[in-house]
């Protein structure tokens, strides 16, 4: 009899060991996930911060980037600068002005140290016509390499009924009086020398006389 009441209570002893390690296991099981969960909410919010932190700078980023890029308005500005320099490139000349005769024109500035300018007249029945000769004195020689000539209008239209080569007429005023030009037909000089190098750029550029004559108010 009292062997087996030991037995029964050596049973009962095992029974609550191993009931209460079932109930130790059981609570710590129960206690990881909360902790696990805890901490893994915390990494998930220190992670949102630095996203939110991260992005005003990319934000940043992108206005500067936007502030850096040229604008249209002053991209098209190059385009307009490089063009008025080219102009005044083009438009390289000197003044004459004829007081006397009453009229201005602009000469390529290529013969401008070379040019010597001479005045005579001519009659044309009975009417005085004013000319105006351009002779470039060059290295190797001197040519007249332009003529102008100022007359009534109507010796301009007699010589425009007569037979040869008529000039190119650069302007007339209200008073009757008509400047007309004879331009250079060929190039006198030697090919390959100095002087047919600047009566070939003159030539180039002659059509600024014709832009920029101009009877001078009296």
């Amino acid at each position: 009899m009292k062997k087996t009441m030991k037995k029964i209570l050596v049973a009962l002893l095992v029974c609550s060991i191993l009931m209460m390690s079932g109930c130790t296991s059981r609570t710590e099981s129960e206690s990881d996930p909360r902790p696990a969960t805890e901490e893994s909410s915390d990494t998930q919010a220190e992670n949102e911060e630095v996203i939110e932190e991260e992005e005003p700078q990319s934000f940043e980023n992108e206005t500067n980037d936007e502030d850096q890029q040229p604008s249209g308005s002053e991209t098209s500005e190059n385009p307009d600068e490089n063009s008025a320099s080219t102009q005044s490139a083009d438009a390289d000349s000197f003044l004459y002005e004829n007081s006397e005769l009453g009229f201005s024109v602009q000469l390529p500035s290529c013969i401008e140290k070379n040019a010597e300018f001479t005045t005579d007249t001519r009659d044309d029945n009975g009417e005085t016509v004013n000319i105006v000769s351009v002779t470039y004195q060059g290295e190797s020689g001197q040519a007249n390499i332009l003529t102008l000539e100022e007359m009534s209008s109507q010796s301009w239209e007699n010589m425009q009924k007569q037979n040869g080569p008529i000039p190119v007429e650069l302007g007339s005023s209200e008073n009757g009086r008509v400047v007309v030009m004879y331009p250079l037909q060929s190039n006198p000089f030697e090919p390959g020398t100095s002087d047919a190098d600047v009566i070939d750029q003159f030539t180039k550029e002659k059509a600024v006389i014709s832009e920029s004559f101009t009877f001078l108010e009296k």
